[in-house]
């Protein structure tokens, strides 16, 4: 039964979806730090969750989507766009809280920009238990084929989904790096996209990212480099245009090379 201090759909500015599945330690918080947002409609999307995911949400002024079976990340996305009816959407996992606020400086540039489709920000890197890691600088621009700068969270117009949508590519039987494609998706389709320099959530390490999904993420992004290198002239062309648009990016490739050099070296451990 729908909560009677539920916000009505019509005065929403914003969907947000949390997909959460076995994350009950950590959905408190992201649900709480959603609703500190403006004219937002929060739901949770549960993907069959065997802990009291469900029930924690359910305590709270939004809406759940209690699935029967995980659908797994990429489908439940799918699913929240299909569902989507606001201006503005986010799809993010719940264990990433947002930082409260943020919302309302990312529709600000919105309103800057009439041309706008994507607006990100830097997020903080944070352990199990919420303690500070490292802050982490996110771009958009070419230098994402060569290393991953992308912002994690990001709010999006729902029109832009019809230009770039989220891909299922399977490797190994597994979902590939799903999100790195979508920028690169973003790239080749000239989506207009704007990083603030803003944290506006905090990502979560935590023991449930297994090396297995490491592992996964390399073969997926050496699976798109070769797709890039079928159409080797076109895309050469297109990649030194973009670095003539974005100088900036070559000096962001420069520094990442020079500190991934540091890091086999062991000169640099950590940044």
């Amino acid at each position: 039964m729908p909560l009677k201090n539920i916000k009505p759909y019509e005065d929403m500015t914003v969907d947000l979806f949390l997909i959460s599945y076995n994350k009950a330690q950590w959905l408190r918080e992201g649900i709480e730090n959603a609703l500190k947002q403006n004219d937002v409609r929060v739901v949770v999307i549960d993907n069959a969750s065997s802990d009291n995911s469900v029930a924690i949400a359910r305590e709270y002024p939004i809406e759940v989507w209690a699935e029967e079976k995980n659908l797994g990340f990429i489908e439940a996305a799918k699913k929240a766009i299909r569902a989507s009816k606001a201006d503005y959407l986010m799809i993010c996992s719940s264990e990433d809280p947002l930082v409260p606020g943020i919302f309302a400086q990312m529709l600000a540039e919105f309103k800057k920009d009439d041309e706008l489709e994507v607006v990100g920000t830097d997020y903080e890197i944070i352990d199990a238990d919420g303690g500070h890691l490292r802050r982490y600088h996110c771009t958009y621009g070419p230098e994402l084929y060569f290393y991953d700068s992308m912002p994690g969270h990001f709010l999006i117009k729902r029109e832009a989904f019809k230009k770039v949508m989220w891909r299922e590519v399977v490797i190994d039987g597994k979902n590939g790096y799903f999100d790195w494609d979508f920028w690169l998706q973003c790239l080749h389709q000239g989506t207009r996209v704007k990083v603030i320099n803003k944290i506006g959530f905090k990502y979560r390490q935590h023991s449930s990212l297994t090396s297995d999904a490491n592992i996964i993420r390399k073969k997926f992004k050496k699976k798109l480099r070769e797709d890039f290198e079928k159409n080797a002239g076109k895309r050469i062309l297109i990649l030194l245009k973009m670095f003539f648009l974005n100088p900036q990016s070559m000096i962001m490739v420069a520094k990442e090379s020079i500190l991934k050099l540091g890091r086999v070296l062991g000169i640099i451990k950590f940044y």
